[in-house]
């Protein structure tokens, strides 16, 4: 059979995205290739920077969806059904695809496919495709290898992805993973993880790895052990100012020399607070090369905290964590957001000065986000305050509810107000400005570079993490 895989891109403003590189690729549809049998022939294609060509003849169109992509996967997939081609999407949209969409796809999968593909299969040659397949807790250990031979080297960013475990034991009321998988969390064996790392390297000749996991740390030991295995392994590891501007900085838009991959790389991951209190942790962190800890601190405000399910995190004394961190030499990335019921006009100016006085490096941030299926989602609609988006502009960035203290006009232009003044010089040298960057220059560094990146983005109202991307 010819199968399509297609990482659909996602409309901005009522644009489709495009871009000339992926600042950073998702690992489904890679992983999912893998697992079909060796008489399929698989192409994948990452729509943000590549062209679908409808005139091939496949046997099956298969989407991932995350966020507001589904709206563009269900275009595609009813131009192929138009045509006779069967289509399955799945993803942590699959779930809005079959409210919002039931009939622009043959069939849905809810959870992990990796598992069901050779059921698919066996179902799609007897002409007999069920609308819906369901795996919401199969173990994730023996994955296969990703195919990363099926993703052009040319369109690959800076930084790559692997993966450690699936799902998060928190409850957050405005997470579509929870929302999907319960509080079911599954971790891969670490030889596994370890394997996966020396193949992207090889394979892509990057220096920065991105842990896909929604909460790396949620198991400690978990953690610990993969980042002890960089270490022995002299995978990944602190390095020196000079060390990084021989090594490092090269790897910028060239590529190494055939069959090499970097002696030592940067890693990024998403992180659970209560991280930053174990000193073994960071310690390991620190020399096993980390760049930034992301932490989702989500507010300030311990009433929107316990309101949104995170009452761990209210009891945590923000700044003297992050000051732990940050003696480690651990630059922390703060991952927040705006328009909950207990924020006020003074909470722009409240994060603003929170990442200046305490020297967050990089802050990303975005207006609150009622995601269908989740408790947040149904409370606003028991309150009768959705309202309606046109689809094309449900990107994240516009406001799809009424706040308690402001008009959706009004949230959406705090809210990159925030995000150019805190992308400005003034901000941006009153954070870097310390002596605390030279307990790891290389991490600083870049994180310097990514804030006037950053800049252009907010300028353009594009979203932070689409620094890579221009829209055509």
């Amino acid at each position: 059979m010819k199968i399509l895989l297609v990482d659909p891109s996602f409309y901005s403003s009522g644009k489709l995205f495009k871009t000339k590189k992926l600042g950073y690729f998702p690992l489904t549809l890679a992983r999912v290739a893998a697992c079909f049998s060796k008489e399929h022939e698989i192409t994948l294609i990452h729509e943000r920077c590549q062209e679908i060509d409808f005139s091939k003849n496949y046997d099956l169109v298969g989407f991932s969806t995350m966020g507001s992509n589904w709206v563009r996967a269900a275009e595609i997939s009813e131009t192929f059904l138009s045509r006779g081609v069967k289509t399955v999407v799945g993803g942590f949209s699959a779930e809005k695809c079959l409210e919002a969409c039931k009939d622009s796809f043959s069939s849905f999968v809810l959870g992990d496919a990796e598992e069901l593909i050779s059921e698919i299969i066996h179902d799609l040659e007897k002409n007999d495709l069920r609308k819906e397949y369901k795996n919401l807790s199969p173990s994730i250990e023996n994955l296969p290898l990703p195919r990363f031979d099926l993703i052009p080297p040319s369109i690959v960013g800076d930084v790559v992805p692997v993966e450690a475990s699936r799902g998060c034991p928190n409850s957050c009321a405005f997470c579509s993973i929870t929302s999907l998988y319960s509080q079911n969390y599954r971790k891969r064996d670490v030889d596994e993880v370890l394997k996966e790392i020396e193949l992207v390297l090889s394979v892509f000749k990057k220096r920065f790895i991105y842990f896909t996991d929604p909460n790396f740390t949620a198991d400690m030991n978990h953690a610990k052990t993969i980042l002890r295995k960089i270490q022995s392994e002299k995978l990944g590891g602190a390095c020196e100012f000079t060390d990084f501007v021989s090594q490092a900085l090269p790897t910028f838009g060239q590529e190494k020399a055939k069959g090499s991959h970097p002696r030592k790389f940067f890693w990024i991951a998403g992180v659970d607070i209560n991280c930053l209190q174990d000193d073994e942790f960071l310690l390991l962190a620190r020399k096993s090369g980390c760049l930034s800890l992301q932490i989702g601190f989500e507010t300030l405000s311990k009433a929107n905290l316990r309101a949104v399910g995170k009452n761990f995190a209210a009891e945590y004394d923000y700044p003297k964590l992050i000051k732990r961190a940050q003696n480690f030499g651990i630059p922390i990335t703060a991952l927040m957001m705006v328009g909950f019921d207990h924020d006020d006009r003074s909470t722009f100016k409240n994060i603003q000065r929170f990442v200046e006085e305490h020297h967050i490096p990089l802050l990303i941030t975005h207006p609150v986000i009622p995601v269908p299926g989740t408790p947040m989602y149904k409370k606003l609609q028991l309150e009768g305050r959705l309202i309606h988006v046109d689809p094309k502009f449900a990107d994240g960035l516009h406001v799809s509810f009424r706040p308690r203290n402001f008009t959706p006009a009004e949230l959406e232009n705090e809210f990159w107000r925030l995000n150019i003044q805190v992308s400005g010089i003034k901000s941006i040298f009153k954070r870097f400005l310390w002596t605390g960057i030279l307990r790891n220059i290389p991490a600083y560094f870049v994180l310097f570079v990514m804030n006037f990146l950053l800049a252009k983005v907010a300028k353009k109202g594009l979203s932070i993490g689409d620094y890579n991307n221009s829209i055509k």
